[in-house]
């Protein structure tokens, strides 16, 4: 290695398809050829050693002129292992090779790749407890009606802080995206005025502590560019987060784009066999379902690999190729970037929905959103329990019954926040028969996501929302119990509309007096006035409704905060002629929703 070594610092450059570059391959001898030419000061990126007098082994491979042809010859890449025989004709002479690796111009390699060993009985080393975990925006590329990207930030860091930080976490390094993620934590970590539950507050878990132990940080990025999904010179042993494909479980193909492509080419320039990843994704996939919520491990799964783990989350939901997370460590010399400290590839999918939904058929946003939670909790966990197992430990069963009643009191704040109750209409109707909003628990219970975590008695859903800051509960007389928000029948408060302007003119108003929007006064100036009164008050039951529904058409549609619906103190449609909320209507004219009507 002492003289082999120093072709690293011959220069040069090389991509496929260009003057001076090809690949041969030997069919039956299992040899192959390959051809680069220096156009620069970058290296060979070979960590080699010499075996014999007339060969040269190829230990690792580091950023330089064979990383870049790996990348662009997957069919036909230079991998740890791989023997150089010969270079620009010159063989069975270590020395003159040597130099000709140090002075080409046009290097012609011919390498030889020795035949597989059988290597499940070949022990595997300690395994690396993995410090640091390099986070990117698992479902951000998932198009679902009503979600964006920091919806979707919020969701995943919402499950990734679920439980109380511990020595066994990694420090959790959120990829930079545009600043979604930094956005969505300033939200997190804003506290809401007392007794308003604003921006829903469902799932946060104890974030203060996690900010107090530094184990949520954000990669610095300029405007416009990406976080690589490894470093060249990582401080400490890490793992990077590759979000794939739920129908595939694979690392992508030739013509992927995006974060998958930057991870196929990191891993297939130093000899991964990129397409032995999903066979391996599939099996811990498969042995993982079998053993939910618990640990599953395959040793030297594939080349490349020590080790792989997985654990599958039921709490996710029943959406293909979602429900479970798998980590890889890395074999020596196949390290990322050739940093020794890239230690392992953590793989997760987030459901698909779409406009087409031909992935997941019937994902709604809230479905969406509580999948992305329940996979950052399982993510967290996996972390956890890979690196309590690598030290000798593992978690109790107090601990697996912790985590799922903080499993169980996300799921059932999400029910009751402001974002379900948009769309779940029935729910809303419900906690509207009460007068302060409670909820039998008996319903929530029949609810798909509550069903299918397993849970059989009331006493179990009482004692996980024994914690909660968001939902209060009780027990009657009869021994039913019951749920609300903790600000009452309407759930988290909102912000209110804009403040109603009053005018003369316009389109008569709900009730005679103030209109909706924007009147003009006697000068033609906009005029403010103040919100009026519905029958009841103005924090009556009419205060909840959308007056836009009661005209006849809400553009906001089930996103509204507000209530859409007819009742019988309403009318039969309000808004237009000859209709009425509580009081006169009629056409006016001028400039919008006027004074008097």
């Amino acid at each position: 290695r002492d003289a082999a070594g120093e072709a690293n610092g011959v220069g040069g450059a090389a991509s496929a398809g260009e003057p001076g570059q090809e690949a041969i391959a030997a069919p039956a001898s299992d040899e192959f050829a390959v051809t680069v030419e220096k156009s620069g000061r970058q290296g060979l990126g070979l960590d080699i050693e010499v075996q014999d007098s007339d060969s040269l082994f190829i230990k690792s491979i580091k950023p330089g002129l064979i990383f870049e042809w790996n990348k662009r010859n997957l069919q036909l890449q230079v991998r740890p292992g791989d023997i150089i025989v010969e270079c620009n004709g010159v063989h069975s002479n270590v020395q003159q090779m040597v130099a000709e690796c140090k002075s080409f111009q046009v290097l012609r390699m011919r390498l030889r790749r020795p035949p597989p060993i059988d290597l499940s009985t070949v022990p595997v080393p300690p395994l690396p407890q993995i410090r640091q975990l390099r986070v990117s925006l698992l479902g951000g590329d998932t198009v679902q009606q009503g979600v964006g990207k920091g919806d979707a930030a919020a969701a995943l860091l919402r499950g990734v802080t679920a439980d109380w930080p511990g020595k066994s976490d990694p420090v959790f390094e959120f990829a930079f995206d545009l600043g979604v993620f930094e956005r969505a934590w300033s939200d997190l970590l804003a506290e809401p005025p007392e007794g308003v539950q604003g921006n829903d507050r469902w799932g946060v878990g104890p974030i203060g502590a996690w900010c107090m132990q530094g184990r949520v940080q954000f990669q610095p990025r300029g405007l416009g560019k990406v976080s690589p999904p490894y470093d060249l010179e990582a401080s400490d042993d890490c793992a990077s987060l590759c979000c794939g494909s739920p129908e595939t479980l694979s690392l992508g193909h030739a013509r992927s784009a995006g974060s998958t492509k930057a991870f196929r080419e990191a891993l297939g320039a130093v000899g991964h066999d990129l397409a032995a990843f999903e066979d391996v994704h599939r099996q811990l996939y498969a042995a993982s379902q079998d053993n939910p919520r618990k640990l599953v491990r395959m040793d030297r799964p594939c080349p490349g690999l020590l080790a792989s783990f997985s654990r599958f989350s039921p709490e996710i939901g029943a959406w293909g190729g979602c429900g479970a997370a798998i980590l890889s460590i890395f074999e020596p010399g196949y390290y990322p970037m050739g940093c020794p400290r890239n230690v392992a590839l953590l793989y997760a999918t987030a459901p698909m929905g779409g406009p087409n939904g031909r992935t997941h058929p019937g994902l709604t946003a809230g479905s969406f959103l509580c999948a992305l939670q329940s996979a950052g909790s399982n993510i967290a966990r996996l972390m956890r329990e890979y690196n309590w197992h690598v030290g000798g430990g593992a978690p109790g069963d107090h601990q697996r019954a912790e985590w799922w009643e903080t499993d169980m009191k996300a799921q059932m704040e999400y029910y009751m926040s402001n974002r379900n109750l948009q769309t779940d209409r029935q729910l809303k109707l419900r906690m509207m028969q009460d007068e302060e909003g409670w909820v039998d628990l008996d319903i929530l219970m029949t609810y798909p996501r509550i069903a299918a975590s397993g849970v059989t008695q009331q006493q179990e859903i009482l004692e996980a929302l024994s914690t909660s800051k968001c939902l209060k509960t009780k027990v009657a007389d009869n021994g039913r119990a019951y749920v609300r928000h903790v600000c009452g029948p309407t759930g988290p408060k909102r912000k209110r509309p804009p403040e109603i302007i009053s005018g003369g003119g316009g389109c008569g108003g709900f009730g005679g007096g103030g209109g909706y929007g924007q009147g003009m006064d006697g000068h033609g100036q906009p005029n403010a006035g103040p919100r009026p009164r519905m029958e009841g008050s103005s924090d009556g039951p009419m205060d909840r409704f959308c007056w836009d529904f009661g005209k006849g058409f809400c553009k906001k549609g089930d996103m509204c905060k507000w209530i859409h619906i007819i009742t019988p103190g309403m009318g039969s449609m309000p808004g237009k002629p000859g209709m009425s909320m509580g009081g006169q209507s009629g056409y006016g004219s001028g400039q919008g929703y006027g004074g008097s009507g």
